[in-house]
């Protein structure tokens, strides 16, 4: 039997990303939202009643760090304007494929937030959620931690539609592909021979409680290495690192 139009699930992309301070007074409330979230921010069982009074004191500490690093690059994170240049890239791609649907932002910890985002789903109609979280490796800290704000902002407007995850690409081919491509293109500047230039694949740091608790991450940058190796084949020496670590 033929569904009635009005019954078939309209479906939207929903698009999860960490967010960052549009400005300088965005960098406050970002980071006590940063500090709050428990899948990212994992403290011991006993001091999860603390996380809240942890972040405020935490995040009253690093603001004026941190607002001084966000002057430095124009007064905030670009990651927004990013986000919603992928948003857009994405429908305008859907839309030449025949398969115009909506495609939605929703930052964890700043604006355009999960609640948000819900909210324009549910307000247009949407019944059926592909969400992707841009991080090609999975991670508690990162890809669960945006799946949870999409569960408590789904909870307390009561709307639930049909969902379904893209957790990780980490060795994707067109993911790994595109990578090989842009990594090509620097090597071609470098005006020395391919074999004595040192490739360096940087990751974000992760601590190492959290691989030890199961969080795949690293197996996931592994395998994307490997995987870009296999198709760039690069002949000189290749490392890898983790960066922006936060605390002792």
């Amino acid at each position: 039997m033929n569904m009635q139009p009005d019954a078939l699930p309209r479906t939207g992309v929903v698009l999860t990303q960490v967010g960052g301070p549009d400005d300088l007074a965005a960098v406050g409330p970002y980071l006590r939202s940063f500090f709050s979230d428990p899948d990212l921010i994992r403290l011991p069982r006993w001091l999860k009643s603390l996380q809240p009074a942890f972040a405020w004191s935490l995040a009253t500490f690093r603001a004026p760090y941190s607002r001084k690093l966000y002057a430095s690059i124009g007064g905030g994170s670009p990651i927004r304007a990013q986000t919603q240049a992928q948003a857009s890239a994405l429908s305008a791609e859907l839309r030449r494929r025949g398969m115009s649907m909506p495609v939605l932002v929703a930052m964890r910890h700043s604006q355009p937030n999960s609640l948000a985002a819900m909210r324009a789903a549910r307000d247009a109609g949407l019944t059926r959620l592909i969400v992707i979280g841009l991080f090609p490796q999975y991670s508690f800290s990162t890809t669960l931690s945006g799946m949870t704000g999409l569960k408590n902002a789904m909870d307390a407007i009561g709307y639930r539609p049909e969902v379904v995850t893209v957790d990780e690409y980490c060795d994707a081919p067109r993911f790994v592909e595109a990578v090989a491509d842009v990594t090509a293109r620097a090597l071609r500047a470098f005006a020395t021979p391919p074999e004595q230039v040192h490739l360096i694949f940087s990751a974000h740091g992760l601590p190492m409680s959290y691989i030890e608790e199961g969080d795949p991450y690293e197996a996931h940058v592994q395998r994307s290495v490997a995987a870009v190796q296999a198709v760039l084949r690069h002949p000189g020496p290749i490392h890898t690192s983790y960066q922006s670590k936060l605390g002792p």
